[in-house]
């Protein structure tokens, strides 16, 4: 029997600002870790930031430091005032993209799909289920933990996004929204 495939050694990038949702950050991250990933915090400055606890994040890198190469995954968690700040910078918008069109599975919880939404542009985006979404990498948290053993089991396996219509599209024209 061939030994079951795990996320040991894989790097998940996690995008946060000022004001992310601590909670679900800690139980996301948390839950990644227990099934043996590597998780790094990625924030547009190095330092830290401040969460919506007030809780302090050390930075591991600074977006215009790192590519979406040394990731295996990316993981947007919630938070207003995070995704308010995130979804305003284009680096951002070209991080989150890149990492979906360089095939990378990503997991946001259900208030990060307008960033997600932002970076790639794709007005069929909101109007996919979640299982839909799921078929196109796309993991939405609207209970915590059964999205990210969802996530898990996608990175484990290396699936392959599928070459459909939706993936080509964010391939081929890589659009980002700044809202200012």
């Amino acid at each position: 029997m061939p030994a079951a495939k795990s996320i040991k050694g894989k790097t998940i990038a996690i995008l946060i600002a000022d004001g992310v949702n601590d909670h679900l950050l800690n139980l996301t991250k948390h839950e990644l870790e227990a099934h043996g990933a590597d998780t790094r915090f990625v924030a547009l400055q190095p330092g830290s930031i401040t969460a919506a606890k007030r809780n302090s994040i050390a930075v591991d890198y600074a977006i215009h430091t790192v590519a979406q190469d040394a990731f295996d995954g990316l993981y947007i968690p919630g938070g207003k005032r995070s995704l308010q700040t995130l979804i305003s910078q284009k680096e951002v918008l070209d991080f989150v993209c890149s990492m979906y069109s360089g095939g990378k599975h990503i997991a946001v919880d259900d208030e990060a799909m307008s960033l997600l939404e932002a970076a790639c542009l794709n007005p069929k985006l909101s109007s996919l289920n979640h299982v839909e979404l799921r078929t196109n990498g796309i993991f939405v948290h609207t209970n915590t933990i059964p999205a990210v053993k969802h996530f898990v089991k996608a990175i484990a396996a290396d699936h392959p996004l599928p070459d459909n219509s939706f993936d080509k599209q964010l391939k081929d024209e890589p659009h980002y929204l700044v809202n200012k």
